[in-house]
């Protein structure tokens, strides 16, 4: 799990995430990750504990890899931070806010696990994520299209 997960992590993500920026900008890119994090989460759902934990592990690290260097870029982007905070200070918040939800996060995978409907959270949170990865995905493509016919009017 853990050779599965540094491999995905350190070695594919990072050159991935250069990739698809530059092939399918950023937002899109994102939206790619938000979709493989819904893909993951449902590999949860896996029955076989062996193949669960080594496919999750592998999917996981190449998420961690693949989408923190993303979401770094789109939070140092973000307009608000870029008129009220230098870059330095913007990663030391990104970091912070990182710190945050890595401690929340494991409160909310346990109440993921907790089977209280016929319908699984696991799979509610899944379609969440899929659900933002299309949202992400169809604003960044709106953007595309604006900015062709600014470059075609000019």
């Amino acid at each position: 799990c853990y050779i599965a997960n540094g491999i995905a992590g350190i070695y594919i993500g990072p050159a991935l995430a250069n990739w698809a920026k530059r092939s399918f900008g950023l937002k899109r890119s994102i939206g790619f990750a938000f979709a493989l994090t819904a893909v993951s989460i449902y590999c949860l759902e896996l029955p076989l504990l062996a193949v669960m934990i080594i496919i999750s592990g592998a999917v996981f690290g190449f998420i961690d890899g693949f989408a923190t260097p993303l979401a770094t870029d789109e939070f140092l982007e973000m307009k608000l931070i870029k008129k009220t905070v230098n870059e330095s200070t913007a990663l030391i918040f990104c970091v912070l806010l990182t710190y945050v939800f890595t401690t929340v996060a494991p409160i909310i995978a346990e109440l993921m696990l907790i089977e209280t409907s016929a319908i699984s959270p696991l799979f509610i949170v899944a379609v969440a994520y899929g659900g933002a990865a299309f949202l992400l995905m169809a604003s960044g493509k709106a953007k595309n299209i604006l900015k062709e016919k600014e470059e075609k009017a000019v």
